[in-house]
């Protein structure tokens, strides 16, 4: 998608956030919240930093989930 440019990086979070659809009330939320990381991560072409972001949003998301099922 480099060669895309920041059209890539839009298609990048837009296909991201499609791939969710077993949840389609996150896809708004995903977009918003992926825009930033992708830039950033686009901007230092870093992929180790986009693995640190999604493997932090996933625990984070199963920390809250686990808090909210066990009502801790």
């Amino acid at each position: 998608m480099s060669r895309l440019g920041v059209k890539g990086l839009f298609l990048n979070i837009i296909f991201h956030s499609a791939y969710h659809l077993w949840m389609p009330w996150r896809i708004p939320t995903l977009i918003l919240a992926l825009f930033p990381a992708a830039l950033v991560v686009w901007k230092m072409q870093n992929i180790k930093l986009a693995i640190l972001i999604h493997v932090i949003g996933n625990a984070l998301g199963s920390v809250l989930t686990l808090v909210l099922v066990l009502n801790l």
